[in-house]
């Protein structure tokens, strides 16, 4: 009798202090001495949305594109219609483990260049498509392509010049240009790639009103390495190989082996490997694309991806902006006498 007579003394006890412990919880709470369950989301919604503008989240997902050999005069919309507000950051945090900032891309006149060797053959000029998106039929095998035989890049002087030579899809009488400066690594920059830039080209920029020109921004070094790759590919599959890389982002811009994805989608492309390694070891390539870094700095004042400089900077837009932003300012400046 004892015993039960303890438990239950013990039981109300426990029952008492439970409820005195609920009172002052709920006390502190009303006093704002403890955020309530609407304070705390409101307070993880800001914490959200900083994270958001300084380009924290990680890229989305996006389907393969795999068609790199496809005809330009073949369009297609890739991607779904999305509004994914930015507000403008003033700086990034890096964007992945292997971070460079882009200040830190100097010259490097010290290092030997690869030794020159025969030119490749490329394909004329014919960079104004995106690709329409691939079935899964068409779908590359990326884990089991073999490489392509190529005749070794000729890296000199005139053969980098020409590599940085505008990349642009859009007509050339178009009214509107916008210059876009973007991060191979950049989640915003694949989100407005995969996303918004397919509604603006049906609109803006096949019907002529708009014309792309496409330059890049490494904000680290993954994304450094990749506009190497990128500048090197023929002219004519310089835009379809970009939306591979922002498609297929989160599968090689984030991992270690990040040099080894590059090379194999390079390979897909029609590089071989001789040339691919010309591209990465090339240190004058390097030099040209921080120079491009470095002026784009100096005339602009940018400091993040993706930012859009329209009309040689009448119009700036900063960051992946819902696709009304764009069509706003377009629609301004076309109706300007």
């Amino acid at each position: 009798m004892r015993t039960q007579s303890g438990s239950s003394k013990i039981v109300i006890l426990v029952v008492i202090l439970l409820i005195a412990a609920a009172g002052a919880y709920y006390f502190a709470v009303q006093k704002g001495m403890l955020p309530s369950n609407r304070a705390v989301d409101m307070l993880e919604s800001k914490v959200d949305a900083v994270r958001e503008s300084h380009g924290q989240f990680p890229p989305q997902p996006a389907p393969i594109q795999a068609q790199l050999d496809m005809p330009a005069q073949e369009t297609g919309e890739p991607g779904s219609p999305s509004t994914l507000p930015e507000s403008a950051p003033q700086s990034l945090s890096p964007e992945s483990q292997d971070t460079q900032d882009s200040k830190d891309l100097q010259p490097q006149s010290e290092l030997s260049p690869p030794t020159p060797a025969a030119p490749a053959a490329t394909s004329p000029q014919s960079a104004n498509e995106i690709r329409p998106a691939a079935s899964s039929t068409d779908a590359l095998d990326l884990e089991d392509s073999q490489p392509q035989d190529a005749a070794p890049l000729n890296l000199d002087k005139a053969a980098i010049d020409h590599m940085m030579q505008p990349r642009t899809l859009g007509s050339a009488t178009a009214k509107i240009k916008v210059t876009e400066y973007s991060s191979l690594t950049c989640g915003h920059c694949a989100d407005f790639h995969t996303k918004i830039l397919p509604m603006i080209k049906q609109d803006y920029v096949d019907t002529g009103k708009v014309q792309f020109i496409f330059k890049e921004y490494p904000l680290n070094g993954p994304a450094l390495v990749a506009s190497q790759v990128l500048r090197c590919m023929p002219e004519d599959k310089f835009v379809n190989f970009m939306n591979l890389l922002f498609e297929q982002q989160k599968n090689w811009a984030y991992v270690p082996e990040y040099k080894v994805k590059l090379t194999q989608y390079a390979k897909l492309a029609g590089l071989g490997e001789a040339q691919v390694n010309a591209c990465l070891n090339s240190v004058e390539l390097k030099n040209a694309l921080a120079a491009e870094i470095q002026n784009a700095e100096k005339k602009y004042s940018i400091k993040s991806t993706p930012t859009f400089v329209i009309n040689d900077g009448e119009k700036i837009i900063v960051g992946d902006q819902p696709v009304s932003i764009y069509k706003d300012v377009f629609n301004e400046l076309l109706n300007k006498n």
